[in-house]
């Protein structure tokens, strides 16, 4: 994550936080709370406010033990309340698991393969605050039941069930936008949902671009003017990622790409 202009990285088996200047220049390392002093451990963390942090916890793994999804923690990383409304039922991780902004405003947590988008409420409480209806594109309802997230993921990865609407991501929340992207027949789909007029406007994001292949990669950034993603070169992984820019205003406004 970045805070402060610096770029963090949380060592999870080293129980420390790394930061180096945006150069890449080493500049300081932060213990964190060590594994086996809690119970309940931050796998992933961002911050939070100015001098909080929330984190996604680590799935303790043994179905007697309830392992909170989401829980507060100080400035010293320091476990100060696990919230409540919402619990770990696998360990299957995704990094983009939840999107705050600076003030604590909008809070956005979701997970791989759930129509479910949840949100924090008074920094006590996780709830689900948006149903995606994906229609006939949709997870048959009776495929999810007994079904965990792995045995879901074998079930849409079946060629005849790639034209279903999985994976929800990138989620971020503004006044009067809603954004996320989804995967669906292929391709990548990005969703502004207008919560002033209800109405739902989803785009393509194209897989070529001047002539080159990509697809997106593990990174979306909503700005003040503009929606930023990373795209790797699909006929060479190894180069370095491209970053694809659209205008939001003219995204919000009209069509800017089919």
């Amino acid at each position: 994550f970045i805070k402060n202009e610096e770029l963090c990285i949380y060592d999870f088996n080293q129980g420390r936080v790394l930061f180096f200047a945006p150069s890449g220049r080493y500049l300081r390392t932060e213990k964190t709370v060590k594994n086996s002093d809690v119970e309940c451990v931050p796998q992933l963390i961002r911050p939070y406010g100015k001098n909080k942090y929330i984190a996604k916890n680590s799935f303790n793994g043994t179905p007697e033990y309830v392992t909170p999804a989401l829980s507060l923690l100080d400035e010293k990383y320091t476990i100060t309340q696990t919230l409540e409304g919402h619990s770990l039922h696998t360990g299957f991780l995704l990094f983009d698991f939840m999107n705050c902004d600076d003030n604590g405003g909008f809070i956005t947590y979701w997970e791989a393969l759930s129509d479910t988008i949840y949100a924090v409420v008074n920094d006590s409480m996780v709830q689900p605050k948006y149903l995606v209806n994906f229609g006939e594109y949709a997870i048959p309802a009776v495929e999810r039941l007994n079904k965990d997230v792995y045995d879901l993921i074998d079930y849409v990865n079946k060629p005849e069930n790639q034209k279903l609407a999985t994976l929800i991501r990138y989620v971020y929340e503004e006044e009067n936008y809603l954004y996320f992207v989804f995967s669906c027949e292929d391709s990548v789909r990005l969703t502004l949902y207008n919560k002033e007029t209800h109405n739902t406007t989803t785009y393509i994001l194209p897989a070529e671009v001047n002539g080159g292949k990509y697809r997106l990669a593990s990174f979306l950034k909503v700005d003040k003017d503009k929606l930023i993603m990373a795209l790797e070169d699909c006929e060479n992984i190894e180069n370095n990622q491209s970053l694809f820019i659209i205008n939001k205003k003219e995204l919000c406004e009209k069509s800017c790409f089919k």
